[in-house]
């Protein structure tokens, strides 16, 4: 039972999609695990498997991450991913359409509504976990590719780079070069924080606590080489900070996302979003192709990283309204105010 806290625990700190809910003891409210809202105190924390259990323990709704309004078909696809966490790795989807008692096309359906995902995207994410988990055990690089299910060498180098952002021997090794330099500044907004590792901005958030910012940082990035440093980071902070007081792109800026491949496609699309333009939820779903998956699309939204760069504060609610911004509606008002105002020549 301990393990499972542990990964679930983790998958709250990562605000990763999977199907369970977490309950927050001092204030009475459950959520999902990749709920925008603060992280609140490990031992203030008590796991469900469902949002009925959170309930009948005594626990109400998240108002922000809705956790009772999944659908009729979370139970199902909780069932099976837990069928593919067992297996370690992608199941092949006629297989799992017959443990489903469900068509292929609807089993693919279902999950994307739900998680944002595919079933094998998924299956892909758990493999990945269990990558990570492994790779500082101590054993050979190409036994534990065998033991994470991996069929070629050249699939595992290739996706490990993606899932871990540095070769496996450098993660195994404890990844001595993986640095992030960081500065917090004030602005318009009350204080922002800028940090970046050798492949380009990693994290930018914003608060009235620079202390809050920088312990958010070190715990976000628990095993990397933090540390302060300025001069590096000034140009990029100039153009941010510019950025905050009028219509700029900021899309050339480089950057280093990691989420899953849904995350990655929803905030690119956010950056195809013109400074000074708005979308709804609904509308960045259809461009992507599946307009059932508003709610996967808003997670995407409520999951990102690096605020501003990556606009998520340009998507609103179908009616116009401004809706869950995780730096605070205010910010997400007077970005938009700002954003629309012509900037002076």
């Amino acid at each position: 039972m301990k393990a499972q806290d542990d990964k679930r625990w983790k998958a709250v700190l990562d605000r990763s999609a999977r199907p369970f809910f977490y309950a927050v003891t001092t204030t009475g409210i459950y959520c999902r695990p990749n709920c925008a809202s603060r992280k609140p105190k490990r031992e203030n924390v008590r796991f469900f498997n469902t949002a009925e259990e959170a309930q009948k323990a005594g626990f109400r709704p998240c108002k922000r991450c809705e956790p009772d309004q999944l659908g009729e078909y979370l139970s199902l696809i909780a069932k099976l991913c837990r069928l593919i966490e067992a297996e370690g790795a992608p199941i092949p989807r006629p297989k799992l359409s017959e443990a489903a008692c469900i068509s292929e096309s609807q089993l693919v359906r279902i999950f994307k509504d739900t998680l944002g995902l595919t079933p094998n995207q998924y299956g892909e994410e758990v493999r990945r976990e269990r990558l990570r988990e492994a790779l500082p055990q101590g054993e050979s690089v190409t036994r534990t590719a065998q033991n994470t299910g991996y069929n070629s060498s050249g699939h595992f180098y290739k996706d490990a780079e993606k899932a871990l952002a540095m070769t496996p021997q450098d993660f195994q090794n404890g990844a001595p070069e993986q640095r992030i330099r960081y500065a917090v500044v004030p602005c318009s907004l009350g204080h922002m924080i800028v940090a970046a590792n050798p492949k380009g901005i990693c994290h930018l958030q914003m608060d009235d606590d620079p202390k809050e910012l920088k312990d958010r940082l070190f715990e976000r990035f628990s095993k990397a080489d933090i540390q302060e440093e300025d001069d590096q980071l000034k140009s990029w902070i100039d153009e941010i900070l510019q950025a905050l007081e009028g219509p700029k792109k900021l899309d050339h800026l480089p950057l280093d996302l990691q989420g899953t491949v849904f995350q990655k496609t929803v905030w690119h699309a956010l950056q195809q979003i013109p400074p000074g333009q708005t979308k709804s939820y609904g509308q960045l779903a259809a461009d992507l192709g599946n307009p059932k998956a508003t709610r996967a699309v808003a997670r995407a939204c409520a999951t990102n990283e690096v605020s501003v760069i990556v606009p998520c504060h340009r998507v609103i609610g179908k009616n116009g309204k401004l809706t869950g911004f995780r730096w605070g509606i205010e910010r997400k008002r007077r970005l938009l105010e700002a954003e629309a105002t012509p900037r002076e020549q």
